[in-house]
């Protein structure tokens, strides 16, 4: 059983309409009679254009209730009859002029629809002659300050063609700073000299990156020859590696598998310079795992790796 919020009257669950998207319940509010008529209403509204039309009260409700206050014996009385109090206008009206609300325990607002309207048109109206005042009276552009600004601090430095830098906390123009779509004005938090000092502090060694370029090399190669293709880079590999990558295929069957990976048993990062670097690129430095199997291996240290370490780089393993 389930009281129909229009009509007020007890009805089957089946009577209406089932909404597995409301939070609360999974029926509507209304029966399924009392919602036809609920939608027909508001489609004849809307064909005259009088959804759009909010009659805005003379004097400005301020959020509270005032005026008489009836007991929960009466509201109950009341909503039986199918009306509710409305604290603003001391009406007794219809509950479909009443919004849900579950901080109320009659499940609808304390004010009626037009009222809450006239309310909102009003606060927005205020919100929008609202100046907005720039609450420091340091002079711009530049100037420092020790933590970041506020939001309408930023509003202000935008509209006068400057941005705010939160690494080197100084007010420069937009010029100076990147664009960037997520941001809310379109603009990155930090100026581009200092993105770009993030960015090199963030970034590959050189050494990391002639060794990612190698390992990029030797798999580029290694597929062109399990699909009997042709690589510019095949000599310079075969160099490195020691063998020639059709021996290395041979020596290997596991890379005709599409899920195979190239790995170094000693990895890359123990090398300390480039000479070093190359000497780990022998075939007997490398094996060929999944790929499960190499994310699980990353770099830590092996045994085997070890032993690779001292023959290839002539020392013992460097423990970080």
């Amino acid at each position: 059983m389930k009281l129909c919020r229009r009509c007020g009257t007890t009805k089957e669950l089946d009577q209406f309409t089932y909404c597995p998207s409301r939070g609360s319940g999974t029926y509507l509010s209304n029966c399924k009679s009392c919602e036809a008529i609920r939608k027909k209403e508001y489609a004849t509204r809307n064909k005259n254009g009088e959804n759009t039309k909010r009659q805005v009260a003379s004097k400005p409700w301020t959020g509270k209730p005032a005026g008489k206050v009836i007991s929960a014996g009466e509201s109950q009385t009341l909503l039986l009859g199918g009306l509710s109090w409305c604290y603003k206008c001391q009406l007794a009206l219809p509950t479909t002029s009443f919004a849900a609300s579950k901080a109320v325990g009659l499940k609808l607002a304390r004010v009626c629809n037009d009222c809450k309207w006239s309310y909102d048109y009003e606060l927005r109206i205020k919100r929008s002659q609202t100046k907005k005042e720039w609450p420091l009276t340091i002079p711009i552009p530049p100037f420092e300050a020790t933590n970041a600004i506020t939001s309408t601090q930023m509003d202000y430095l935008f509209e006068s063609g400057h941005g705010w830098c939160n690494s080197c906390k100084i007010a420069q123009p937009l010029e100076r700073f990147n664009r960037k779509a997520s941001r809310r004005l379109g603009y990155n938090d930090c100026c581009k000299d200092c993105f770009s000092d993030y960015r090199k502090k963030r970034g590959k060694s050189d050494l990391e990156k002639q060794a990612t370029s190698l390992r990029y090399r030797l798999n580029a190669c290694v597929k062109a020859q399990t699909a009997g293709k042709q690589n510019c880079n095949v000599a310079l590999m075969e160099q490195l590696i020691g063998i020639s990558i059709a021996e290395f295929v041979e020596q290997h069957p596991l890379l005709r598998s599409t899920s195979a990976s190239i790995d170094h048993i000693c990895p890359s990062s123990q090398a300390k310079n480039g000479d070093e670097l190359l000497s780990l690129q022998h075939h007997s430095n490398l094996q060929v795992l999944t790929k499960l199997e190499n994310g699980i291996k990353s770099s830590r240290w092996t045994p085997r790796g070890e032993e690779v370490c001292r023959s290839l780089l002539g020392r013992d393993w460097i423990y970080d």
